[in-house]
């Protein structure tokens, strides 16, 4: 959805099509948020990026990840040399533990087996931080690095931009920022819990429809050799019983 649209739909349910109580800057930076808050409720797929060319050359021992790097999301690594196929997966580890061992195992090797996240820098002051990763041990030889991560959503800066959102979960955002805004006029605090309760309706629908996909796992049947199932972990013991033995 362009963010016109959804500015329109926000000025519609607070009842002023035209700037006056609320400015358009207050407008779009409550929009911001809910695109934001919707982005944090769940690990949506449209988030998950992967990065395949990363270059790492000796001596090596950082690499800066993106600036919409997402810190309280899953991030993993892998580092390939040369033309050789199989990849060495690299473990992540708490910083205090990254750093006992960087200070074991500091004369590196042909290969890192940990990391971290050391650092984090906002260079640009635009409010988005660079972190850094540290490996243990130091690389001593130049590599390719690849790595899934989940990125934070785009900020729009101007009402023409699209929205960093699905067009079927846009009136999440939609509601939640009617919902911040409706706050700012504190006699209408009821106007603000009927569109938080709104975008709490989307969120919860937006999760079951996620979920429904099952997760992909592997299992052993037998001496036949690996089959595999997209049932859940828990329904995999029931599928061992015999059907004439039942469970009784």
């Amino acid at each position: 959805m362009i963010g016109s649209t959804a500015v329109t739909e926000i000025r519609a349910r607070l009842q002023e099509l035209v700037a006056d109580f609320w400015t358009s800057t207050e407008v779009l930076n409550a929009l911001n948020e809910g695109v934001k808050r919707f982005a944090a409720e769940e690990r949506w797929p449209w988030l998950q990026t992967v990065v395949t060319n990363g270059s790492l050359t000796t001596p090596w021992t950082d690499f800066a990840l993106p600036e919409n790097y997402d810190p309280t999301r899953v991030l993993n690594l892998a580092v390939y040399f040369g033309s050789e196929a199989r990849p060495r997966p690299v473990q992540r580890v708490s910083p205090a533990e990254g750093f006992e061992r960087l200070l074991r195992d500091y004369q590196g090797r042909s290969e890192p087996v940990a990391y971290f996240v050391a650092s984090a820098t906002d260079a640009d002051s635009d409010g988005q931080y660079i972190y850094t990763v540290t490996f243990v041990p130091k690389l001593n030889r130049n590599a390719t690095i690849k790595y899934i991560y989940f990125r934070v959503p785009a900020i729009m800066t101007g009402s023409t931009e699209s929205m960093d959102i699905p067009e079927e979960y846009a009136m999440a955002a939609v509601a939640y920022a009617t919902g911040l805004l409706w706050t700012k006029e504190l006699q209408d605090s009821r106007k603000a819990e009927e569109q938080f309760a709104l975008y709490a309706q989307i969120v919860d629908s937006a999760k079951k429809n996620f979920r429904k996909f099952p997760q992909d796992t592997g299992f052993s049947w037998g001496g036949e050799g690996p089959s595999h199932s997209m049932d859940y972990d828990y329904v995999l013991p029931y599928r061992s019983i015999e059907a004439a033995g039942g469970l009784g």
